[in-house]
């Protein structure tokens, strides 16, 4: 599933459960005051929880358009292997997010915090992916276009692993079928595989290239 449906399924959630709450009668005064019409919930507390972490955008000092056409082909690769440590380190704080933001043991969840999550990560990984973009276009752009059809597959895995990892999230507040979570793992493993196997070709593609 793309992010941006995820987003909008996690806010539509969100003002739904918002108009319950609203349309929710409170209490006349009397009955507040009769004791036989109340009711005394002497389970554990609902805990609300916790505040999501903040995602930051790697070197986001850096502008999106930064031009790499100049730099050496080990460069490059230096580029394209600490962009997918920015990927790395995203998806672990947006992991973080859904442990803070889905219903769990003793709370409801927050929908609408973790939408807010997710229109972050979104555009981290747009600006990690543009990065990448950047760095194909320049091998291609010099002849070397089997090592940028490598970036090209990275980027295509990359993109299915985004979609597989927000409808695995979206399960979380919305649960689906065992043999669909099945599914998402599977494909998810066989994407991690594709991701690295890419990396591994564009490593052996500019082996001795300057």
């Amino acid at each position: 599933m793309d992010p941006t449906a995820a987003l909008n399924i996690l806010q539509n959630h969100a003002r739904q459960k918002q108009a319950e709450l609203a349309q929710t009668p409170s209490q006349t005064q009397a009955e507040q005051s009769n004791p036989t019409q109340q009711t005394i919930d002497m389970g554990a507390p609902t805990a609300l929880p916790p505040a999501p972490p903040v995602v930051d955008a790697p070197d986001a000092a850096e502008p999106e358009d930064v031009d790499v056409s100049g730099l050496p082909a080990p460069e490059l690769l230096a580029r394209v292997r600490k962009l997918q440590q920015d990927r790395t380190a995203t998806y672990k704080q947006y992991d973080e997010a859904l442990v803070a933001c889905a219903p769990g043991e003793g709370r409801q969840g927050d929908p609408a915090a973790y939408a807010t999550v997710v229109a972050k990560v979104t555009v981290v990984f747009d600006r990690i992916s543009k990065r990448a973009n950047a760095c194909e276009a320049a091998l291609r752009s010099r002849g070397l276009s089997a090592a940028a059809d490598a970036i090209r597959r990275l980027q295509e895995a990359e993109k299915e692993k985004l979609e597989l990892t927000a409808a695995r999230h979206l399960g979380a507040f919305r649960p689906d079928t065992d043999a669909a979570t099945a599914h998402l793992e599977r494909r998810s493993r066989e994407v991690v595989a594709s991701v690295n196997e890419a990396l591994e070709d564009l490593a052996c593609e500019l082996d001795g290239e300057e």
